[in-house]
């Protein structure tokens, strides 16, 4: 039985998950780690051919590309992007009051920055950008030092505000940054200790990286097991704890000094069809706006990821690092 990638510990259970994004149904196996519960894809599991499970694939850091028509722009950068921009720089009263009314029409990615950004030119990086929303709408409120990679675009983009995805990976990135985002990428790379080191290099000193992915304490991946939305098999090579976290970074400079939960009523809905062997492009899955849900059953499942957010135990989790020396 394979041992864990992470602590060399024993296998406690080998869980059969199938690839329900793309709907193929193929088999992998992930294994449980008995010491620092890190669930891992087998290493003979993984595909000789990892991009074709990418192809028509959206990162979950990325909406659909960021566009306005100029002249919304231009009214929005003078009487509401410094609202946006004085969220993501100040943690105070007043960014509180701020956010409870803007809350909503903030992506995760972008609630996850609320506070932490050093200064308006900031050298911030985004790892596993996909179509690049977050990295242009940061540029759009003012952060122009922003860039982002990701090794699974067809090629580099560059946006009309000067926005820049590269298509590179993590390996292939330089330059010094105060800022490392990872939203739900983290959990792509097939070497987390070679990652984490990178991200090291990468990070000046005092700065911070953000991490967001499946929480492996989610109360619904003990529910669902196999059949829970967080695995994307065979995309995600690792489900982490936190002590599984720990032990990767305990080799970089960087430590954990805060967390929280931020899952959705979808995290929950998708569990729930994979169960019922529904696939995430199937025409009757929440996602694609089928007939299964109507407007209670969401409510009910969002009150649901509320609770589960408060006790830590939410299907995803945002871990803040930073770098002490």
């Amino acid at each position: 039985m394979s041992k864990c990638p992470i602590c060399e510990s024993d296998t406690k259970k080998i869980l059969n998950v199938k690839e329900m994004v793309q709907g193929t149904r193929e088999i992998f196996r992930y294994g449980l780690c008995s010491e620092c519960h890190t669930l891992f894809l087998l290493p003979e599991d993984i595909p000789d051919n990892l991009a074709k499970y990418y192809e028509d694939y959206d990162a979950l850091s990325s909406a659909n590309t960021f566009n306005i028509k100029e002249w919304k722009k231009k009214i929005k950068n003078i009487f509401i992007y410094p609202y946006y921009r004085y969220l993501m720089l100040n943690n105070n009263l007043r960014s509180k009051a701020i956010y409870s009314i803007l809350e909503q029409r903030l992506s995760l990615g972008l609630r996850a920055l609320i506070g932490v950004i050093p200064s308006l030119d900031a050298q911030i990086l985004d790892i596993g950008s996909g179509s690049g929303s977050l990295v242009q709408i940061l540029v759009e409120f003012g952060f122009i030092n922003t860039i982002g990679c990701d090794p699974f675009i067809d090629a580099d983009l560059v946006f009309n505000n000067g926005a820049k995805i590269l298509k590179k990976d993590l390996p292939s990135m330089t330059g010094k940054f105060d800022l490392i985002t990872l939203n739900h990428s983290f959990e792509h790379f097939p070497n987390p200790f070679e990652a984490a080191a990178k991200i090291d290099e990468l990070l000046k000193v005092g700065g911070i990286c953000i991490l967001r992915f499946p929480n492996f304490d989610s109360i619904e991946f003990r529910k669902f097991q196999e059949n829970w939305w967080g695995f994307h098999a065979p995309r995600h090579f690792f489900i982490y704890s936190r002590k599984s976290l720990e032990i990767i970074f305990n080799k970089t400079n960087l430590s954990i000094y805060n967390s929280y939960c931020d899952s959705q009523w979808f995290n929950y809905v998708h569990s729930y069809e994979y169960s019922l062997d529904i696939d995430h492009r199937s025409p009757i899955s929440a996602t694609n706006g089928g007939g299964l849900w109507i407007n209670e059953d969401i409510t009910y499942w969002s009150k649901k990821a509320k609770r589960a957010n408060e006790k830590l135990v939410g299907d995803w989790i945002v871990y803040y690092l930073r770098k002490d020396r």
